[in-house]
């Protein structure tokens, strides 16, 4: 997700650069970015819809959770 938001704040700086060089064609360019949310957002769809969760752990997200946290599991 993080490299999603990355890309849309690069879009975002980019879009002159890419209006100058393509024009009205640009929003095109512009679009990917969305459509990309779309694509990550359907390969994680079926489990959820069914009930499950989306979570990605990483060993340096312990530290930033309260202590005794239902969130913090042994």
């Amino acid at each position: 997700m993080l490299v999603l938001l990355a890309a849309y704040a690069a879009a975002a700086v980019s879009m002159p650069w890419w209006e100058k060089r393509l024009g009205r064609a640009m929003w095109f360019v512009a679009a990917l970015v969305p459509l990309a949310t779309v694509a990550w957002a359907g390969t994680r769809a079926a489990r959820v819809l069914d009930g499950g969760v989306y979570q990605r752990k990483r060993p340096w997200t312990r530290s930033c959770t309260a202590p005794n946290s239902p969130a913090i599991t042994s």
